[in-house]
């Protein structure tokens, strides 16, 4: 990623540095000096900030987590050192070449040198070394550098206006893929009902990646956010050239139309990815084969109850680079996916900050990123959460078509060597310390809180949230989506076997608003 909007702070410090040198070299005499060393001074200063302006563009600076101020200091001391290198040199050559030169002359300018160095050193520093070793080298800022953070375009110009809600079928995304046009288009077989499985192919590059949703056939937010991607590509084809995205937008088309996870045989098809014994994983296996993908990004909705690490804040969007063996190590396949999730990450924490969970990496070889990382393909889960008051999931909907995009972009824009995976580790892992509503008992304390979640059901082509008691125990290290006291509905202390025939789920509190 490039430094580039921070440039101008850059120049700015260069021209006070300037200043302040000579101001300083004038101070200590520099007037009486041969003329002649003052060319080989200032050759030092031009050469010091060519060379660091050069690495301070290249280097890739966002990557580095606990040790950023330190390595930004250490960083401009190296530059200090290497002027005082240049400087030296070029008065040692002056020097040789000039036999008239006073030597106490080519003493006292290395002896200015030095003083001018470490002067206007400091100011660098300061000025530079700590701003970019610390405003700009936290996760935080380097995400406003991202891709998506520098789009000219708002969401809603590609957002697609007819995909909404928690309700999608193959029937819903039919019309939308006869507007776009494809590069390929390839029938890959048939669901158990007899369904039609494709795989599209957006793009041209080089690099590969293979993306599939709605796996379950009730996780639809990844496919709604997949055609604002493809939207997005469509209006702006010269910004993704080096890619190609090769993607099945539902690959349970059953399950998406009963609103069911499973597929049409009741099984789960992200634990048949070794097995293979349903047409669905056939299909998927099958186009993997036929990509041959540098990357993969397998597209999924999680539950409610997530929270992002021991905290308050639900999971709104969660990742994983799967594990490749029993023993979750990490090799160079994880590392690649690790990286491209430390970039998303960097960029979903200027937009929903400590919102961002890690899942479990536990190793199942059923399990499809497992299954494709263990094949040697990067491989990176994708999961939508919850967003405060968001039940249809638009606004989660938003930041993984957002963190599709900058993945993409970076896959994109750089070589990823799985060299800069450290930050993926900064995500906490996720936590099940939600419920969508939670009564607080105010009465005993702790006893007898309530842990209120909703069954998703399908009536009339639209998904209801009907509210069913989930737990009735201390639940005091727990939270809810939201919030309400025993007394609210009680007048007195209740029993567990009372609160469980009593409280009426009809209340209009309990509904969805």
């Amino acid at each position: 990623m490039s430094l580039k909007p921070a440039t101008k702070y850059i120049f700015i410090a260069i021209f006070l540095e300037f200043y302040f040198a000579f101001l300083t070299l004038f101070a200590f005499g520099i007037r009486s000096l041969d003329n002649q060393l003052i060319l080989p001074i200032f050759i030092a200063i031009v050469t010091t900030y060519w060379v660091g302006y050069q690495l301070g563009e290249k280097f890739p600076w966002e990557r580095y987590d606990s040790i950023r101020i330190l390595f930004g200091i250490v960083f401009q001391f190296l530059l200090l050192l290497t002027m005082l290198l240049a400087g030296w040199l070029c008065l040692v050559i002056v020097s040789v070449f000039d036999r008239t030169l006073d030597t106490n002359d080519v003493l006292t300018a290395i002896l200015l040198l030095i003083i001018v160095t470490f002067i206007f050193g400091g100011i660098q520093t300061f000025v530079i070394g700590l701003w970019l070793g610390y405003k700009l080298n936290t996760i935080e800022k380097i995400g406003e550098l991202t891709f998506v953070n520098n789009l000219q375009m708002e969401y809603t110009n590609y957002k697609e206006p007819k995909l909404f809600g928690r309700y999608i079928t193959s029937s819903m995304i039919k019309p939308l893929l006869e507007k776009h046009t494809f590069e390929n288009k390839i029938l890959l077989g048939k669901s158990v009902q007899g369904n039609s499985i494709s795989l599209y192919q957006k793009g041209n590059g080089r690099t590969k990646i293979l993306i599939w949703s709605q796996m379950h056939g009730n996780e639809s937010t990844t496919t709604k956010a997949l055609f604002d991607v493809l939207n997005y590509m469509t209006q702006n084809p010269s910004e993704l050239e080096n890619i190609s995205m090769f993607f099945i937008p539902i690959l349970n088309p059953d399950g998406a139309e009963v609103y069911n996870r499973m597929n049409a045989n009741e099984i789960d098809l992200n634990r048949d990815a070794y097995d293979l014994s349903q047409p669905e994983s056939q299909c998927l296996r099958k186009a993997y084969k036929l990509v041959q993908p540098d990357f993969c990004f397998n597209l999924h909705d999680q539950r409610t109850i997530f929270s992002a690490g021991k905290t308050q804040n639900p999971a709104t969007v969660s990742f994983l680079a799967p594990s490749y063996n029993g023993a979750r190590e990490i090799n160079h396949t994880r590392k690649k996916a690790m990286e491209i999730i430390g970039v998303m990450n960097a960029m979903l924490q200027t937009k929903i900050p400590n919102q961002v969970g890690r899942f479990d990496d536990s190793f199942n070889l059923n399990c499809t990123g497992d299954m494709y990382t263990s094949l040697g393909t990067p491989t990176i889960l994708f999961e939508s959460g919850h967003y405060q008051n968001d039940y249809a999931r638009e606004e989660t909907r938003k930041y993984i078509s957002l963190s599709i995009l900058e993945a993409l972009a970076y896959i994109n824009q750089n070589e990823v060597t799985g060299k800069y995976y450290k930050p993926y580790f900064t995500i906490p892992e996720n936590d099940k310390l939600f419920f969508d509503i939670l009564i607080r008992d105010d009465f005993y304390g702790d006893n007898n809180h309530i842990g209120i979640l909703f069954k998703e059901t399908l009536k009339n082509n639209e998904i209801h949230f009907e509210p069913y008691i989930a737990m009735i125990e201390d639940l005091s290290n727990h939270y809810g989506h939201q919030e309400r006291k025993l007394s609210d509905f009680f007048t007195k202390p209740v029993s567990k076997k009372d609160i469980e025939k009593e409280l009426n789920l009809r209340d209009f509190g309990f509904k969805i608003a």
